[in-house]
């Protein structure tokens, strides 16, 4: 759930350094991260390109309070409820509204950089 706690991020040359401790409060929400993440080590070439069209949000999390030998990477259409608060769904923004029969199509993609 948000809390409304809003920071900037560390970033290095438009790098975010991972680290364990950046997800000891739970998910990091981007907002309008742009249309792909790298997700890449520093000591070599192996990685991923996670691509997503018309996400404005990526969550990244891991197992707080841990070593966790992953990360999740999300792409995000609209964002998850306020902590203590019980929201409209017709309200939320972003939320894809569809009237009945109507559909919704959207995609991402990952590519395996070895």
């Amino acid at each position: 759930l948000m809390t409304g706690e809003s920071r900037d991020f560390p970033l290095v040359n438009a790098v975010l350094p991972l680290k364990h401790t950046l997800f000891d409060h739970d998910a990091i929400i981007l907002n309008n991260p742009g249309r792909s993440v790298t997700l890449q080590s520093p000591k070599g070439q192996r990685g991923i390109i996670l691509r997503h069209q018309d996400m404005p949000y990526l969550g990244l999390w891991h197992k707080p309070h841990t070593e966790a030998p992953f990360i999740c990477l999300e792409p995000w259409l609209s964002l998850p409820g306020s902590e203590g608060h019980i929201e409209d769904l017709s309200l939320q923004p972003d939320l894809v509204h569809l009237a009945k029969d109507e559909t919704y199509e959207n995609t991402w993609s990952i590519e395996i950089l070895v």
